[in-house]
């Protein structure tokens, strides 16, 4: 649900956006192989594939001067308070993310860019997970 939703989200009807498909094939065959490991650093892939074809890549111009950043108004990552590491920012910008170490930080900063791109709008999958794992525990 969530990657069909960044595509619906990111990307216009009939718009052209070169390696999309190939880059969703993967993330599904992670998601389906039922390998835990993997299913992570695929998602973190996809999300910043999909804001990289938008036009938004994620980047930071002060990466590696600071100990310490934030995804801060004009979407980008810069230097701030001890809201994401060096070593989460590095594997952002490296496309590193098989490291458990930063697999947290990566999540929650991507989420943080996502939602600065998007705006208004929600991604309304965790909401819907959440309400179905509500109601199954109902």
């Amino acid at each position: 649900f969530y990657v069909n939703e960044l595509i619906i989200k990111f990307c216009a009807r009939e718009e052209v956006h070169p390696g999309l498909f190939a880059d969703y094939v993967s993330v599904m065959d992670a998601l389906s192989s039922g390998e835990k490991e993997g299913i992570q650093p695929a998602l973190r892939h996809f999300e910043k594939r999909i804001l990289t074809l938008a036009g938004w890549e994620p980047g930071t111009k002060e990466y590696p001067a600071a100990e310490h950043y934030v995804v801060s108004e004009k979407s980008e990552v810069a230097e701030g308070t001890t809201r994401y590491s060096r070593a989460a920012v590095k594997a952002l910008i490296e496309e590193d993310f098989q490291a458990k170490s930063t697999q947290r930080e990566l999540r929650d900063m991507l989420r943080e860019l996502i939602q600065c791109h998007l705006g208004d709008r929600m991604i309304n999958t965790r909401r819907i997970l959440a309400e179905l794992k509500q109601l199954s525990r109902g």
